[in-house]
This record gives structure tokens, C-alpha cells and sequence, in this order.
């Protein structure tokens, strides 16, 4: 994997995409979509948001509809909605939460009044008019069942 100035980052280590083609996706199908790579030396990873709140894991937390959340893309930068939906393993989101190709994988968030911000999802796609994400409790459980580990989460 390299960066934009193609400068290697690191390697892919496991991936999973049954993404659906097209626009209609069945409430009860489990949408998994993510790439977990190994870093190369020389990089350092970061959890600094653009804005500068301080990205937290918490694999437990999950969404409920109405919740506020924010979404960054490197298209759109940040945007703030709410959860529409929750589904099996991923929800939409709405009222203005946006998003343009290009936005796939960046972090879907809940902000706190002390300025940290809590990973809940991974942005996806737009099914329909809404944005969606993976849960990012059901994809911290596929990579551990993908990477065979056990135990904590990520």
C-alpha cells in the first residue's frame, strides 16, 4: 500500500468486501467491508482527527437511531448527522450526514463535550439517498476472526 506521493506504508494483512452492487441492500444482510494493513516501520500511526479531536476504540459501543454522529471523508471532511437505521452489523444515517466517492473508509464517530471523539463505524457507501457504515463492532470481530486472534478488542 503506498500513500499519495506512493511512498510504501505498509502491507495488507487481511480484508473482507461483500459490499452489494447497486443501491438496495435487505435490512438483514450483514454488510462487512474493511482492509487491515501492517504498517511499515517508518510509519507512525495516528488517532488525531483533522480537526484535532483525539479518535478513540471502543468495540463495545454501538448506535442507536436518533444518536448524533459525525462522519470524516477526504472528500466531504467532517459532517454531522444522526443515525437513521441500525441493521445487522451497519446503519444508515441522515439529516446531514453526507458524503461523495472517495469518502469509503473514514471513520463514523460520536463526539463527546471534552473534545474526544468514539470510532462506531467505517464508512461504506450511500444505499439509496442515506450514507451507511459498518458497525465497528462487527468489524473488529470479523478481524479478529480473520487474523485468528482472540480475547480483547482491537
Amino acid at each position: 500500500m503506498t500513500d499519495k506521493d506512493n511512498k510504501v506504508i505498509g502491507n495488507l494483512a487481511t480484508f473482507r468486501d461483500n459490499t452489494p452492487n447497486g443501491a438496495f441492500v435487505n435490512t438483514d444482510q450483514q454488510i462487512a467491508d474493511y482492509e487491515a494493513i501492517v504498517l511499515a516501520n517508518d510509519v507512525m500511526a495516528n488517532n488525531i482527527l483533522p480537526g484535532g479531536r483525539a479518535l478513540q476504540s471502543d468495540p463495545g459501543l454501538l448506535v442507536t437511531p436518533g444518536e448524533p454522529v459525525c462522519h470524516f471523508g477526504v472528500i466531504t471532511a467532517e459532517s454531522c448527522g444522526t443515525v437513521e437505521a441500525v441493521n445487522n452489523g451497519w446503519f444508515t444515517m441522515g439529516h446531514g450526514a453526507v458524503s461523495q466517492q472517495g469518502d469509503s473508509g473514514g471513520p463514523v464517530y460520536i463526539t463527546s463535550p471534552a473534545g474526544s471523539a468514539r470510532i462506531v463505524g467505517i464508512f461504506n457507501s450511500v444505499w439509496g439517498n442515506l450514507p451507511a457504515a459498518v458497525s465497528w463492532q462487527s468489524t473488529t470481530q470479523q478481524v479478529r476472526e480473520d487474523v485468528g486472534v482472540g480475547g480483547p478488542s482491537i
